[in-house]
């Protein structure tokens, strides 16, 4: 049932319950006052129930998120959106998903707006490293100038998101040393995941191009909380960061 039905369906039914606990308080007051009381508390535990099942979605998408099962997290966080309404953190976390999924427009849309839904900084500060990052993969200079500033008022400058979106600057000038520099364990260390996997991706290509030993690995491991398999083919978006000799060729 689609949230606009069951609020109506709600309404209606409080309306009835109200107008049964209205007429049978001339009779008796204490029972019409049972009933208008029962119907509300059955209301709270219908919109409890939906609401702890919308959590428990959310909850199961981040574990699929994890462990690198981005189609079926996106799916659980959709679904968790329908029953948690207002609540922005199913959209939040939907846009990470998009994301490494690499539809970025959507992983912009989806993160910028639920961060700025919830009062105070909390998920801005998780969201604005990711969309420096979008900005440096969509080739959006000015945009990137914008959130770096944000970043460094949010005093999180130095997270290891915004470490690849510099990583992916640098590869755009083909600056592999500094590719690599951003890229260190020291500042990926935190990553886990889809977001370990891609920073691999781009230190193996760093470092492939500094050797000139081509192609790219077709397989690299990443070492998150469950294994995530990364091949050439997931590749292929940064071949979108210059043409030509940039694009990693597969074996």
């Amino acid at each position: 049932m689609s949230r606009p039905v069951l609020f109506l369906t709600l309404f209606v039914f409080l309306f009835v319950v109200f107008v049964l606990g209205y007429r049978i308080t001339f009779d008796s007051p204490v029972l019409g006052l049972l009933v208008f009381l029962g119907g509300v508390l059955a209301v709270f535990v219908v919109l409890f129930r939906r609401s702890v099942r919308g959590a428990h979605a959310n909850n199961r998408g981040l574990t699929l998120l994890s462990e690198g099962r981005l189609v079926e997290a996106l799916a659980s966080f959709e679904e968790a959106q329908k029953d948690m309404g207002r609540n922005p953190l199913p959209r939040f976390n939907a846009g990470f998903a998009y994301l490494w999924l690499w539809r970025l427009e959507e992983a912009r849309v989806a993160l910028d707006s639920a961060s700025k839904t919830m009062r105070g900084k909390p998920l801005r500060m998780i969201a604005a490293p990711a969309l420096l990052l979008i900005a440096a993969l969509q080739n959006e200079r000015s945009r990137a100038d914008e959130l770096a500033r944000e970043l460094a008022t949010l005093k999180v400058e130095r997270s290891s998101v915004a470490a690849m979106s510099q990583a992916v600057w640098h590869a755009r000038g083909q600056r592999w040393s500094q590719v690599l520099d951003s890229l260190s364990l020291e500042r990926t260390r935190p990553l886990g995941g889809p977001a370990r996997a891609v920073a691999d991706a781009l230190r193996a290509w760093a470092s492939a191009e500094l050797a000139r030993v081509r192609p790219v690995p077709r397989a690299l491991t990443c070492s998150a909380i469950n294994t995530v398999r990364v091949d050439a083919t997931q590749l292929a978006p940064f071949g979108a960061l210059s043409a030509g000799r940039m694009a990693p060729r597969s074996s």
